[in-house]
């Protein structure tokens, strides 16, 4: 269970080791997802109040710098479902998935070094920019109205 923090450009994890596999099924509630023994119980409180909103799948391959400084991340197969509890427990799901037409390739590194001198070092065109697969999914699904 990962729980991410923002301090600025720079972000934060806090990783809880779970001894139960989290098989997601959108069908399910939150509070029958957190049942387990290692979550601290103000966590399991917190995640308790919560109602599932979108279901977000995609498909993530994991690099590493030859020096261990950068780490860059590339999701595609980005696809989002709307999930909906309306008047009822049980959710109201997209019946077909969104599938969006981008990739996203993200660059990692410890605070320690600059992302300038990574930008440098390629010798390409990047930018830092801000990307949330969830505010994505909540505009394509309709949930809420931003431009993108």
């Amino acid at each position: 269970l990962e729980i991410k923090y923002k301090k600025g450009s720079l972000g934060y994890k806090n990783l809880i080791k779970c001894k139960t596999n989290l098989n997601f099924n959108p069908q399910e509630l939150l509070k029958n997802l957190f049942i387990i023994e290692s979550i601290p119980q103000e966590l399991v409180e917190f995640f308790n109040k919560l109602i599932p909103v979108l279901f977000v799948s995609y498909q993530r391959n994991y690099y590493r710098s030859y020096n261990s400084k950068y780490r860059i991340t590339l999701d595609t197969k980005i696809s989002y479902q709307a999930i909906d509890f309306l008047m009822s427990e049980k959710p109201l799901i997209t019946p077909n998935p969104f599938e969006d037409n981008i990739s996203i390739l993200e660059i990692k590194y410890d605070s320690q070094f600059e992302e300038s001198s990574f930008i440098k070092d390629l010798f390409l065109p990047l930018r830092l920019s801000k990307n949330s697969k969830y505010v994505r999914g909540l505009t394509i699904t309709n949930k809420i109205c931003l431009d993108l």
